[in-house]
């Protein structure tokens, strides 16, 4: 006999997956071949660009240097998880890697700054760097085929994410267990 919460759960996870494989990794293609400079700061819609702009001047909870994110030295555990998955395995659990992109901004004065960050190391340690969907990914974090949600410090109308959200959508403990082998895997 067969489960019907099964069959859901199944049906959930396949349209998932055509989501991220035909709609997401088109947009991103799409986006490439249409987009000057598709990779840069400059290519975000001009809503998220004007709003991130407003609120470069919010204060930040701390600052952080790109050779500091680069070795998972942030002020976030869940945060520095993500960064040594990426290094260790060269790719982010889905929602981690959500949080690993919105994250920058609140460390960096400069969402500039902070976008190429995150294409440098996305660029220098995932299996989609230097790829339409990386740069399409670390875009959406910055506005990118998303529109504005209710205004907030520092991201402005750009959709906001916080490690306590995440606590709800990852096995938490589980995934900084993981990260301490990931650690050691790199060297860190």
């Amino acid at each position: 006999m067969r489960d019907e919460a099964t069959d859901r759960g199944a049906t959930e996870s396949g349209d998932a997956l055509l989501e991220q494989l035909l709609v997401r990794r088109g947009l991103a293609f799409n986006f490439a071949a249409r987009t000057p400079d598709y990779a840069s700061y400059d290519a975000l819609p001009p809503w998220a660009r004007a709003t991130l702009a407003a609120h470069a001047k919010d204060p930040r909870p701390s600052l952080v240097s790109r050779e500091d994110l680069d070795a998972a030295r942030s002020p976030d555990d869940l945060w520095n998880a993500a960064q040594l998955e990426l290094r260790a395995r060269g790719t982010i659990q889905g929602y981690a890697r959500m949080l690993w992109g919105k994250l920058v901004l609140t460390w960096a004065q400069e969402p500039r700054d902070a976008h190429a960050t995150l294409v440098h190391l996305n660029d220098r340690y995932a299996l989609d760097g230097r790829d339409p969907d990386g740069w399409a990914n670390i875009s959406w974090c910055f506005g990118l085929h998303d529109r504005p949600w209710p205004e907030r410090a520092i991201f402005g109308t750009v959709r906001c994410m916080t490690t306590r959200s995440a606590r709800s959508k990852l096995d938490f403990d589980g995934y900084l267990d993981q990260a301490r082998a990931w650690r050691a895997s790199v060297g860190l």
